[in-house]
């Protein structure tokens, strides 16, 4: 599935979506949360736009909602697919909290189909930046132990020193 976006080159003090050349395209709106985050020599990171929206920026909160609605489009695929009862949504980006989690949720129940929505649960993992580290190591222990290779290293008493195991 492809997710068409447009490009947004987003500095401290300029408006969302402005493109010279068009109506309303050179104006600049002070954001202010963004330009006393931004010391000019290093770009807006995420943590500043999910400060900023914290604080009310419309820019930051607009930014935030259009990626919660691109990450909601790729999983209604998902969703549709792969019928999950329950969505984390974990890393960096949970740290935006309800604002984004809102966007995601409408997008996914929008798109996916009603079937695959109806017992489904989107919401923030409460590991935030570590999600993806402690979900790598559920899968390799839930692989250590399943039937196919815990067999095969317990005869020799450890799953140490068994790089067959990987090529099984």
């Amino acid at each position: 599935m492809l997710v068409r976006q447009h490009r947004m080159r987003l500095r401290a003090g300029q408006r969302l979506g402005a493109r010279p050349g068009r109506p309303g395209g050179g104006v600049r709106r002070p954001q202010p949360h963004l330009a006393a985050r931004h010391s000019g020599r290093h770009p807006v990171t995420a943590q500043d736009v999910i400060a900023a929206a914290a604080d009310g920026d419309p820019t930051s909160i607009e930014l935030i909602t259009r990626a919660g609605h691109r990450i909601g489009i790729m999983l209604a695929a998902v969703v549709n697919t792969h019928n999950p009862g329950l969505v984390l949504i974990g890393g960096g980006v949970a740290a935006a909290g309800d604002l984004l989690l809102a966007a995601v949720r409408k997008s996914v129940y929008h798109r996916a189909m009603p079937l695959a929505t109806r017992d489904l649960r989107i919401e923030l993992s409460l590991l935030g930046d570590r999600a993806g580290l402690v979900g790598a190591a559920f899968m390799a222990t839930d692989e250590l132990l399943s039937r196919r290779h815990l067999g095969h290293w317990i005869g020799h008493g450890t799953p140490a020193g068994t790089a067959g195991l990987i090529h099984q």
